[in-house]
């Protein structure tokens, strides 16, 4: 219909691509040895609120794949411990998964019971999670008064802005070999593609 005005605009991306405009790096995985050390570092630990959601975190970016938005709408009634310990993902929906919550099956992703690992840091979150809190998943960390109270979350969740950093936050934090820009909530997703 415009064939004057296609050869004009593709003339002109080709241009641009050949100046090296418009390639864009995306996110990067994480390989073992950088796991490893964002796993052992002090700030990512269970023993304070901070360092057990961002260890948390980090574990379902791996074990759930999960896509850059896809954390803000995990919901706390999606984790079930079965009969035999494990602890069991309910998966209702995503971009490859369009099963809905009404009446459809759930895409079930287990989480085997082991002692130090991501069963027991995530088993350790939910025990953590006040009652009166939303249904959001990750909740904004109490850093003022969790010694003295005990109380390690707010009932109130994460931001979605501050909730998409996260992955960019634990690499600042841990100083692992990755440039943050090239750092996303996506990176879990592709450390996981590449470990299967």
């Amino acid at each position: 219909m415009f064939p004057d005005l296609h050869d004009v605009l593709h003339g002109k991306l080709r241009d641009l691509q050949e100046h090296g405009f418009g390639e864009t790096l995306g996110s990067v995985a994480i390989n073992s040895q950088q796991i490893h050390q964002i796993l052992h570092h002090p700030k990512i630990t269970t023993d304070n609120p901070e360092g057990l959601l961002y260890r948390v975190f980090f574990h379902l970016s791996i074990i759930l794949a999960m896509r850059e938005g896809e954390h803000y709408q995990l919901k706390i009634s999606q984790f079930k411990s079965d009969e035999n310990g494990e602890l069991k993902f309910f998966c209702y929906i995503s971009k490859n998964n369009q099963r809905g919550i009404q009446g459809r099956q759930a895409h079930i992703i287990l989480i085997p019971a082991e002692d130090n690992g991501p069963y027991s840091d995530i088993q350790l979150y939910l025990s953590k999670h006040p009652p009166s809190a939303d249904e959001n998943f990750y909740l904004q960390p109490n850093n003022t008064f969790w010694l003295e109270t005990n109380i390690w979350y707010k009932i109130d969740h994460i931001g979605k802005n501050k909730l998409g950093n996260f992955m960019k936050k634990i690499g600042r934090e841990t100083q692992i070999d990755i440039p943050i820009e090239l750092l996303s909530n996506h990176s879990g997703r592709k450390t996981a593609t590449q470990i299967l």
